[in-house]
């Protein structure tokens, strides 16, 4: 018999999807099923969370399309930050575009890309309005929070398990030891 499952602390969930991203036609993007995901993880932790015993709170974070903005995602992980505590769980879901872009230094770097942007294709722009992975991982490193799921369906690029897993690595030394 499995012990009784019972919270040790709040839940936080920042769940954003894009599906329809704005830009001009020569760079129109849109994808099928991201707001969708963003909605459906949300709701699946909403109700995990309240169907364990303990009377903790949820404090969800629901950014679509419009609202999945650059400010609104940092507004949400600023407050997670502010307010969670290291018994508290949290969750952060991003599903829709990411895009490889190099850096100063010519090393790839894996851009989320929110809603708000004129062009798509301008990689200025991208650098700009969008959260590269590297600010994404200082920032989850910020949350208190030890419970941690980490969940992407960002059309991945080809060194993103790679270059996530070495900024994890320059930064923590348990991880490294593996």
């Amino acid at each position: 018999k499995l012990p009784e499952l019972k919270q040790s602390g709040n839940g936080y969930v920042i769940s954003a999807g894009v599906s329809k991203y704005s830009s001009s036609s020569a760079n129109s993007l849109k994808f099928s099923n991201c707001v969708n995901d963003a909605v459906a993880y949300a709701g699946f932790f909403q109700s995990q969370f309240a169907s364990i015993e303990g009377g903790k709170s949820l404090k969800s974070y629901l950014l679509t399309d419009s609202v999945a903005t650059k400010e609104g995602i940092l507004n949400a992980i600023n407050e997670t930050i502010s307010n969670s505590k290291p018994e508290d769980y949290f969750i952060f879901n991003f599903s829709g575009y990411c895009k490889p872009l190099s850096d100063s230094t010519g090393k790839k770097v894996t851009y989320f890309v929110p809603y708000g942007l004129k062009n798509i294709g301008d990689t200025n722009e991208v650098k700009a309005k969008s959260i590269p992975l590297t600010q994404l991982k200082d920032l989850l490193q910020l949350i208190p929070a030890d419970n941690q799921l980490f969940i992407t369906e960002a059309g991945s690029t080809d060194a993103f398990q790679k270059e996530f897993i070495q900024a994890l690595i320059n930064t923590d030394s348990t991880i490294a030891a593996l």
